[in-house]
């Protein structure tokens, strides 16, 4: 029987403000994101995706240390970017204006901190998806949409679908 590998990579998805004051919320930014810095330092092979801009952003202000230490495992290739949003949107409710400047705005933040912008579309708790999002994903240069726990194939409005991962 051929031995195959199987690649796990850590995530989280933090809600900011979904059932905590922003205080609270940007404790668990931070808590979780320590917590994925000593995994990298307890585990070599350890792998991490993020996806909301903002958070860079916060952690940044607040814990510049921190912020040098996420920019050198993004360098490392250990920490990846993912998203390229500043905050995960409502991926239903936003007009095509909405998405394009939240993005613009992600990668820009991106770009400037890190040097690259993310490759990955990325929006693991999103309750549906506006018709126009594949399109607002390909001329942004996506390679992939990832997406949990819906049954959604992302297509283009010619009907060709999007790379997916759900």
């Amino acid at each position: 029987m051929e031995k195959k590998k199987l690649y796990m990579i850590g995530n989280s998805h933090i809600d900011p403000v979904w059932f905590w004051n922003w205080e609270e919320g940007m404790q668990e930014v931070k808590a979780t994101y320590a917590s994925v810095l000593e995994r990298m330092k307890e585990f070599e092979d350890f792998r991490f995706t993020s996806t909301s801009t903002a958070f860079f952003e916060w952690i940044e202000g607040i814990l510049p240390e921190m912020f040098e230490e996420i920019r050198q495992r993004v360098e490392e290739g250990r920490w990846e970017i993912t998203g390229g949003w500043f905050i995960e949107p409502d991926c239903i409710l936003p007009c095509g204006e909405a998405f394009i400047r939240h993005g613009l705005y992600g990668q820009r933040y991106l770009k400037s901190r890190f040097g690259k912008t993310a490759k990955i579309g990325s929006n693991v708790d999103s309750f549906g998806h506006n018709p126009i999002l594949p399109q607002i994903l390909k001329k942004a240069a996506w390679m992939l949409m990832c997406s949990c726990g819906r049954d959604w194939i992302p297509r283009y409005l010619n009907g060709k679908a999007l790379m997916a991962v759900r």
